[in-house]
């Protein structure tokens, strides 16, 4: 079974997604592509000429698709395409595509795996290769797969919040935001899995990140939903000390300690000298003392 990966990358592997890669990144494996993500796998001739060779003319194109099927052939050694004089379609039985699995754990709701598999967007570098109507497809494809994206994280982070493992939903909701941090159900999930975990500074800091962003980028406002899902949490944040009111307080506590010490010092001192002024006047020489006799004040210097 030969495994197409198309998203992060454009390849072609033997023997599964680990096995060694026959092609990459080249025309002929976005014949594949394309036919992988078409309802029936299978496309007329004279629509992927033009698609894939939009600055050729019809002759010219048709010929350009018969060479990178021969390539593909050449290179496998099997017949991953049955072509017919006006449609091209892949054989399923030889191939699997790495969008199939990922819409096979969907179905399934084998949510984690199939965040796994997605490796990145559809066929990276491949728009640079062909004309507007590629680019079109192309997006289509990673709108499909970030809606996708949207169901499987949205209830990776429900389900760990049900389950009581706050940490795992935030890993999911961290991940959510990275795949697109302007996307609103994204930081709103994350949000709430950062109060879920007890974090709401870390809640708030996502919101006000993500706010900035907004009015940067699309010079716009997050939404009521995300206004109210904060605010609870800004709430209490303003009834706890803040990150900077802690480092404030712990800064004020050590100049106590440091002021402390110098008293305790200055006191240590005194007392030093308050003990030899009372032996001092307790003190009586002795009839053969070498001091006996002699009168006048006695100075201390503590060192």
């Amino acid at each position: 079974m030969f495994y197409l990966k198309t998203l992060g990358e454009l390849s072609l592997h033997a023997s599964g997604p680990k096995g060694p890669p026959l092609l990459r990144n080249s025309k002929p494996l976005a014949v594949l592509a394309y036919l992988s993500t078409m309802p029936d796998h299978s496309a007329r001739r004279d629509h992927l000429a033009q698609l894939l060779w939009p600055s050729s003319d019809a002759n010219h194109g048709r010929s350009s698709l018969r060479q990178a099927l021969h390539y593909i052939s050449q290179r496998v050694g099997r017949p991953l395409v049955q072509a017919t004089d006006s449609t091209i379609s892949l054989d399923d039985s030889l191939l699997d595509v790495d969008i199939w699995e990922f819409e096979r754990e969907l179905e399934k709701g084998d949510y984690a795996h199939a965040v796994e598999l997605y490796a990145g967007p559809f066929v990276p570098g491949l728009e640079r290769k062909a004309g507007a109507e590629l680019e079109e497809w192309i997006e289509s494809q990673d709108e499909r797969l970030r809606a996708g994206l949207d169901v499987a994280y949205t209830r990776l982070v429900a389900d760990a919040m049900a389950r009581g493992w706050p940490s795992t939903a935030v890993e999911y909701g961290r991940l959510y935001v990275e795949l697109n941090p302007l996307n609103e159900v994204a930081q709103l999930a994350y949000v709430r899995a950062l109060k879920a975990a007890g974090d709401q500074v870390g809640a708030l800091r996502t919101y006000r990140s993500y706010r900035s962003l907004l009015r940067e980028a699309l010079h716009d406002e997050p939404s009521e939903e995300l206004e109210r899902a904060i605010a609870s949490v800004r709430d209490e944040v303003l009834r706890e000390p803040s990150l900077e009111d802690v480092e404030a307080n712990g800064l004020r506590v050590r100049r106590r300690v440091v002021r402390w010490a110098v008293a305790s010092a200055g006191l240590g001192a005194m007392a030093s000298v308050a003990a030899i002024t009372v032996a001092m006047v307790l003190w009586r020489p002795a009839p053969d003392d070498p001091f006996d006799g002699l009168e006048g004040v006695i100075y201390a210097t503590v060192g």
